[in-house]
């Protein structure tokens, strides 16, 4: 089942608009192929994934997020994707 409905950019400025409530998320190349699937609160989370973050994740270009409000909702819906 895909995450959320939407593709945006992964841009800072775009990432600084999400909430920072839980959920999951996808991190897609240029082709839309899947280069990761995590979870946690949803704006710090994809903080991470810029090249100057914590957990880069290289050739990301669109992310798609889906906010499940727990934490614990948001580990089962990762796994469920994985």
């Amino acid at each position: 089942m895909p995450i959320g409905t939407r593709l945006w950019i992964f841009t800072k400025s775009v990432v600084a608009l999400e909430r920072d409530d839980y959920g999951v998320y996808e991190l897609l190349d240029r082709s839309d192929n899947i280069l990761y699937i995590g979870y946690g609160k949803i704006r710090c989370s994809l903080v991470e994934h810029f090249t100057d973050g914590k957990n880069p994740i290289e050739g990301t270009f669109n992310f798609s997020a889906e906010y499940t409000w727990t934490e614990q909702k948001a580990i089962k819906r990762q796994k469920e994707e994985l």
